[in-house]
């Protein structure tokens, strides 16, 4: 169930065109996305795979059964993909597509009204945050709540600045890892993913290098009424941070893939995707 939760999550956020992959959808050079039948062995994908070619480059992924190919030098996408969909037990072979945060098209922000309401909060930035009361959140911040602590919510994006001060206390760490030790305490595969984890380094500072993930925090958890920057929806929701996107904004499917898994598996309640493709990719349906 929460496999397929988070599996759906994605489907909604990532918007995808119904054309085959081509020049206009980039994707990793020198790897393919196979995913084979329940009833395919392992031995039988390693012979599978030797009349392809290549190697298997990761395999622990929320989708059963999906592996990521790094293909023989020489070898294209395009000549790996034919070859694999002729095999017996193979679902589909796709390309490790590269989303960004570009993908959408978004409306244009809507001038500010020239005689607000006066803000009842403290924070100085809240009458930037357009969408927070366009959505009624000022309303059940007073009739209902502010937030809940135990909501964990995992941002996959470009990182997030975990330090800044309207976010720093809003932020999850990873209860079962000790900080900097160079050990996988909680034996997830993740050496001292403490403040989550970045895919883009392969290492466990997801810190942001671009702003696209901390200004979408800063949406849905930055502190309230406390007299600093802006509000987020929820005031006290927890943050995972997961980086998977780089500081030009863009990262690949199998990397969103991990991010999602890493996410279900730490218990995040909750994903913000952030990004898109114009591709279509059987792997995130």
């Amino acid at each position: 169930m929460k496999q397929a939760f988070f599996v759906l999550v994605a489907l909604i956020v990532i918007l995808f065109s119904l054309h085959a992959f081509t020049e206009e959808h980039p994707y990793k050079e020198g790897e393919v996305l196979v995913r084979y039948l329940s009833s395919v062995s392992e031995s039988d994908q390693i012979n599978m795979l030797s009349q392809v070619g290549g190697e298997v480059k990761d395999q622990d992924f929320l989708v059963p059964n999906l592996r990521l190919i790094q293909l023989a030098p020489g070898q294209t996408v395009e000549e790996a993909i034919k070859q694999f969909e002729q095999l017996p037990g193979v679902v589909y072979a796709v390309p490790n597509h590269y989303v960004s945060i570009e993908a959408g098209i978004f409306p244009p922000r809507p001038a500010p009204d020239p005689d607000p309401t006066p803000d009842p909060f403290s924070d100085p930035l809240f009458d930037r945050s357009y969408g927070i009361s366009k959505i009624g959140s000022p309303k059940s911040w007073t009739e209902f709540s502010t937030g809940n602590r135990s909501v964990v919510v995992a941002v996959i994006d470009t990182g997030v600045d975990y330090t800044h001060e309207d976010l720093s206390s809003n932020m999850w760490k990873n209860p079962k890892e000790i900080e900097g030790n160079g050990i996988d305490d909680d034996n997830n595969g993740y050496v001292d993913d403490y403040h989550g984890w970045d895919w883009v380094n392969n290492d466990p500072d997801p810190v942001d290098d671009h702003g696209h993930g901390t200004h979408t925090v800063g949406t849905i958890a930055a502190v309230g009424n406390n007299g600093t920057g802006v509000v987020g929806v929820n005031w006290t929701s927890k943050i995972m941070a997961l980086k998977f996107l780089s500081s030009g904004g863009s990262g690949s499917l199998a990397n969103a893939i991990k991010a999602l898994q890493y996410a279900a598996d730490m218990g995040a309640r909750v994903s913000s995707n952030s990004w898109g493709c114009s591709c279509q990719s059987a792997s995130l349906e």
